[in-house]
């Protein structure tokens, strides 16, 4: 990629708050490939490292995400003991088909 475009395209990341977070040469070629971008303001993705292991050309990305599992939400249930149901009432629905 063209010294100029390069420095065009960081600078629009830029003015979105964006990073690059791939800095170091992807391809054998010695050129940067491969894009990582992430929110400057989130710091959720850390790129770990970039490790010399050729793959067809390419060379292996090795980045960490941040982040919380999502709290699960609590059921809330309710229950009422079973003599204090109207068993009058219950027979009557169980016969009309009443769900």
């Amino acid at each position: 990629m063209n010294t100029q475009l390069l420095h065009n395209f960081l600078a629009f990341l830029s003015a979105l708050e964006l990073q690059q977070l791939v800095t170091q040469p992807t391809h054998k070629a010695g050129l940067i490939l491969d894009f990582v971008i992430t929110r400057v303001v989130d710091s959720t993705l850390i790129l770990v490292d970039v490790h010399n292991v050729c793959l067809a050309g390419h060379i292996l990305l090795q980045f960490n995400i941040k982040g919380q599992k999502p709290s699960q939400p609590r059921a809330l249930l309710s229950r009422r003991g079973f003599w204090n149901v109207d068993r009058a009432t219950l027979a009557t629905d169980l016969d009309r088909g009443v769900h």
